[in-house]
């Protein structure tokens, strides 16, 4: 049985001048800033296919309520063909599960912490270039997001150029989006640690 998540989409009445919308309000203001081409708004439509997920709680993918796991590591194997992220017996790892696999895995590549605007703008090159890139912060729980094609754009909440992005988190759902500023996925960059998926 799947479950459609319907996400809310509706603006939201800003303070001033430097605050920030709730990250599904950016999808009616971030997206136009990267939709500039039909590749682009190809893959901005396969991301929204993927807000609909398995509704098993007991056997699912989505059992560990931790849909940001099943959203990276589905992407990752549907899109570009790895399967890094899988489990052996079905079903994806936890975010805190994919931070240590991408950490020892040979076949990804630290870029350093989105603290550093260096490495925020490699991410983005990097995801631009074709290559899988994920921004992961591990906690109770941990979250995961991907890096998307496109430039960085200014955040004013991080006070950096930040990459494009996709995030979804299944309890969440008001903070699901694609193609949006990676800031919207993480209240802080502290912590927050960026891979790229080394060419196979």
């Amino acid at each position: 049985m799947t479950r459609g998540l319907t996400l809310l989409l509706a603006g939201a009445a800003l303070v001033g001048p430097a605050a920030q919308a709730a990250p599904a309000d950016c999808m009616s203001t971030d997206p136009a800033m990267w939709l500039t081409s039909d590749a682009q708004r190809a893959l901005r439509t396969r991301l929204m296919g993927y807000f609909v997920c398995p509704d098993d709680a007991v056997n699912g993918p989505l059992a560990d309520r931790v849909a940001c796991n099943y959203f990276a590591g589905k992407v990752i194997a549907d899109l570009y063909g790895f399967d890094d992220f899988a489990l052996p017996g079905g079903g994806w790892m936890t975010a805190n599960a994919i931070a240590s696999e991408a950490a020892s895995n040979p076949a990804w590549r630290r870029i350093g912490g989105a603290s550093d605007q260096a490495a925020l703008t490699a991410a983005a090159r990097a995801a631009t270039a074709g290559r899988p890139v994920i921004a992961v912060k591990t906690g109770s729980p941990g979250h995961v997001a991907l890096v998307l094609p496109g430039d960085v754009k200014r955040s004013g909440t991080w006070d950096r150029d930040v990459p494009n992005s996709a995030s979804f988190s299944l309890d969440n759902v008001d903070k699901a989006y694609a193609f949006c500023r990676l800031s919207y996925a993480f209240g802080s960059a502290n912590g927050v640690i960026l891979y790229e998926r080394r060419a196979s």
